[in-house]
C-alpha cells in the first residue's frame, strides 16, 4: 500500500513539476521536463512492481511523442493535444471493458478497490464519463484559450474534477460495501 501511495504521489508530482517549469521557463521547457519526468516515473513504476499495464506504456508513448514534437517544432499545440488523446484513450479502454463486462479500470487504478461485481462496471462508467468530458473540455480550452489558461485548466480544473469523482466514488463504494 505504501508503494501505491508513492506511485500516486509521483504521478501528482509530474503535473506540479510541469506547472512550475511552465511558470518559470515556458512551455517548451515544461514539455521537455514532462518527457524526462514521465520516463523516470515509468522506470520507477517498473522497478517497484516489475510489470506495467499496457495503459502505462501507451500513456508514456503519447506523452513522449507529443511533448517531444512541441520541443522540436516550438509549437505548443502538440503538448496540448496529448491531454485530449490520453483522455480519449482511457475513455475507449474503459468503454471496451464495460461492453465486454471486464474490469479494465484496474489497469488505471490497480488493486485499490475491491474487485468484482457490478461495482466495477458502475465505477468504470463514471470514469469513462469523466475522461470523455475532460477530452471535450481540453479541446475547447486548447483551441479557444491561451496557453496559460490551458495550463491552469489541466493543473487545477482536471485535478479538481478527478478529486470530486474520487470523493463521490468513495461514498458510492462505502454504500455498496455496506449493502453486502
Amino acid at each position: 500500500m505504501l508503494t501505491k501511495a508513492i506511485q500516486n504521489t509521483l504521478n501528482s508530482l509530474s503535473i506540479i513539476i510541469f506547472f512550475i517549469t511552465y511558470k518559470t521557463m515556458g512551455i517548451l521547457s515544461a514539455s521537455a521536463v514532462l518527457v524526462v519526468f514521465s520516463i523516470f516515473l515509468f522506470g520507477f513504476n517498473y522497478l517497484v512492481i516489475r510489470w506495467l499495464p499496457i495503459s502505462n506504456i501507451i500513456s508514456l508513448a503519447i506523452i513522449c511523442i507529443f511533448s517531444s514534437m512541441t520541443v522540436v517544432t516550438g509549437d505548443d499545440k502538440y503538448v496540448k493535444l496529448h491531454i485530449t488523446l490520453l483522455n480519449i484513450f482511457f475513455t475507449l479502454m474503459l468503454l471496451t471493458g464495460i461492453l465486454l463486462k471486464k474490469n479494465f479500470l484496474r489497469f488505471i487504478i490497480g488493486d485499490m478497490l475491491p474487485s468484482g461485481g457490478a461495482i466495477w462496471i458502475n465505477i468504470s462508467k463514471y470514469w469513462t464519463a469523466l475522461f470523455f468530458i475532460l477530452a471535450i473540455v481540453n479541446e475547447i480550452i486548447r483551441t479557444l484559450a491561451s496557453t496559460t489558461i490551458w495550463i491552469y485548466s489541466i493543473t487545477f480544473g482536471a485535478n479538481i474534477a478527478t478529486f470530486c469523482l474520487v470523493i463521490f466514488q468513495i461514498r458510492y463504494i462505502k454504500k455498496h460495501l455496506a449493502i453486502r
